[in-house]
């Protein structure tokens, strides 16, 4: 039963993760007016880091079951762990010209993101 719930909420977590990035490449790259100010060397990695850690998290939760997946699956979730909580820091201090976070609505996504993070790290160490 808990392999069905770490897989469902891996799933999930990297379905919104590589969604938003998406969605936020069209939005910012495409879509927008320019120039925009949103688009910055900071902001493209941590876009690209999401579609990466989602696609990465997505491909490992759907392929075969190995002796190294948890141990992939944890390098992914660590580091996209910290990213979205230095971004919860940086919209909640105010202290960031141009943070990735731009608006309240992109704040809960990045919340959302991170509370799948989180059930999944702690799933895969206990």
């Amino acid at each position: 039963m808990t392999d069905a719930w770490l897989k469902t909420a891996t799933v999930v977590t990297a379905a919104v993760m590589a969604g938003e990035a998406i969605g936020l490449f069209l939005a910012e790259y495409l879509w927008s007016p320019k120039p925009n100010p949103w688009i910055s060397p900071r902001n493209t990695l941590w876009l690209v880091s999401d579609l990466v850690c989602g696609v990465g998290l997505a491909y490992l939760a759907l392929g075969r079951a190995g002796p190294s997946r948890e141990a992939y699956t944890l390098a992914l979730v660590l580091p996209a762990l910290v990213s979205h909580l230095y971004r919860e820091w940086e919209y909640l201090s105010h202290t960031t010209a141009g943070p990735y976070l731009e608006n309240e609505t992109s704040w809960m996504v990045n919340t959302l993101k991170l509370a799948g993070l989180g059930i999944v790290g702690v799933m895969l160490v206990t």
